[in-house]
């Protein structure tokens, strides 16, 4: 097996970073399936990298399950930067109901619309890939009686609140429900609902997590969030 061939020195060191972490208790892991989408965006990609790592590192034989677009992209993504082993890439919209037969044990739902500029331009498309996306993966999660599903939310969610104050998880601000902007955090917050609504009536067991700005070594050169405006 060979890891190092990864073009960006620093996604090594983010990887190392996550597989060496003690936090992590990797034998969790072993011999376990998880499917991971948004494979090919930013997080999904160091995620993929740092399982696949971790897998090699601790003899785990971790399966890794990729709905993708586009596989011929996600195979030169991935095979131009380590040697895989247990992978499968599946052809899938999550915006389609998913079809896979084989057993899965995590789900981590990383797929998200994250270009604001795409928030204005598409806010219908943005609302129905968050929305009816997270249902059909969590359609999935109930049916395969999973033992963990993560989902991926936002900072967003809590909408504009204008004090110095540090929040709590259930303090959420205003969001300005006639504005295309908002496409984004509203969903993201009926999404959550839906997460929280399939633990209370299905027990399906879910975490989620809310994001700030994320990044890495491995933001798109041409990414149009302030961070890398300033970095170009």
């Amino acid at each position: 097996m060979h890891y190092s061939n990864i073009i960006n020195p620093n996604t090594n060191k983010d990887t190392k970073f996550i597989v060496d972490s003690a936090y992590i208790n990797w034998d969790k892991f072993k011999n376990k399936t998880i499917l991971i989408t948004g494979a090919t965006g930013f997080i999904g990609v160091q995620t993929v990298l740092s399982l696949s790592k971790a897998s090699m590192d601790h003899n785990l034989n971790v399966k890794l399950v990729l709905p993708v677009r586009d596989i011929a992209k996600a195979k030169s993504l991935f095979f131009q930067k380590m040697c895989f082993v247990n992978i499968k890439f599946i052809k899938q919209d999550i915006n389609k109901k998913l079809n896979y037969n084989g057993k899965v044990d995590y789900i981590i739902h990383t797929a998200s619309n994250t270009s604001s500029k795409s928030f204005v331009e598409s806010p219908v498309e943005t609302i129905d890939t968050t929305i009816n996306g997270t249902k059909n993966i969590l359609e999935l999660a109930k049916k395969k009686n999973i033992e963990s599903f993560v989902y991926l939310s936002s900072m967003e969610v809590y909408g504009t609140i204008n004090s110095d104050t540090p929040i709590k998880e259930e303090d959420l601000g205003p969001l300005n429900l006639l504005n295309e902007r908002n496409s984004y955090p509203q969903a993201k917050r009926m999404a959550e609902n839906l997460c929280y609504s399939y633990f209370k009536e299905y027990s399906t067991p879910i975490k989620i997590a809310r994001l700030c700005q994320i990044i890495g070594a491995n933001i798109p050169y041409n990414d149009t969030r302030v961070f890398a405006q300033f970095a170009r």
